[in-house]
């Protein structure tokens, strides 16, 4: 989210940095040790962000990749799909 706030307001630079930390953060996330709220968020979700993020940044080139990579969204969660 604060990745998301950057890439609204402009700030390239601090929304990679955002992004960067999130991706080690999901990578280094044992999906059992996660709270029961955040249990959805996988790597589809994040793919999700990304694109928007890179959206809002006025990067269509980078934003391309992440829709078809968020398609694999947890079951049960078609508006993300959409």
């Amino acid at each position: 989210m604060a990745a998301h706030g950057y890439a609204w307001q402009g700030h390239g630079p601090a929304c990679m940095n955002a992004l960067r930390q999130s991706e080690r953060a999901l990578s280094a996330a044992d999906a059992q040790e996660r709270p029961e709220w955040l249990a959805y968020f996988d790597s589809a979700h994040l793919a999700a962000k990304f694109a928007h993020c890179f959206r809002d940044l006025g990067r269509p080139v980078e934003s391309k990749k992440y829709p078809r990579e968020s398609v694999d969204m947890t079951a049960g969660y078609d508006r993300g799909r959409g």
